[in-house]
């Protein structure tokens, strides 16, 4: 469980490094950039009050970890997808893959 909660703090200083980086050096028409690094700021926030109100913080903590390998597992198979669609490629066993030529 504290691993979780040093991994938090370790993202937090490293997104903060990078707010102050965007903000000393940012061009004031994209407004959009510091935004997105204090929402993910927020968001890290908001799961650690979230675990707070928890009797058993590890299962929860084990949950969202889940979740988010979940998550990530899935976008790899829809970017693998998208990349075997594309560029018109067969997987074989072994997940070797072969390339298809495209004839003409």
């Amino acid at each position: 469980m504290q691993d979780y909660y040093l991994g938090v703090l370790r993202k937090q200083a490293i997104l903060l490094s990078d707010l102050s980086l965007i903000l000393k050096n940012r061009n004031s028409e994209y407004i959009s950039t510091p935004f997105i690094v204090l929402r993910s700021l927020l968001d890290d926030f908001m799961h650690l009050l979230y675990l707070e109100t928890h009797s058993d913080k590890a299962t929860e903590i084990t949950r969202i970890n889940a979740d988010s390998y979940k998550h990530s597992f899935h976008s790899l198979k829809d970017l693998t997808d998208s990349n075997v669609s594309i560029r018109s490629a067969t997987y074989k066993k072994g997940n070797k893959l072969n390339e298809t030529k495209h004839r003409t």
